[in-house]
């Protein structure tokens, strides 16, 4: 059996060791055209000009409203 202050240390170690080592093989550098790219792509798939990132949002579980159907049925499998 391991403490949690030894866990702890080895999973930051090992998360630095693969961030570090992956880091320039997965995650290209940015550079102005990259950006520039990016924007492009995310005006013409979306119509939303000058936007370079999207996060997904929060869905907060709910009781299926009545007679809604699958209206409030999320892609996450659950009421929201």
């Amino acid at each position: 059996k391991r403490g949690k202050s030894t866990i702890a240390y080895i999973i930051q170690r090992v998360c630095r060791a693969i961030w570090t080592n992956l880091l320039r093989d997965n995650i290209p550098e940015l550079t102005t055209e990259s950006f520039q790219t990016i924007a492009r792509g995310f005006d013409v798939k979306a119509n939303f000009p000058q936007c370079v990132g999207a996060i997904d949002g929060k869905h907060i579980r709910v009781c299926n409203p009545a007679n809604s159907g699958s209206l409030f049925f999320n892609y996450k499998a659950f009421f929201s």
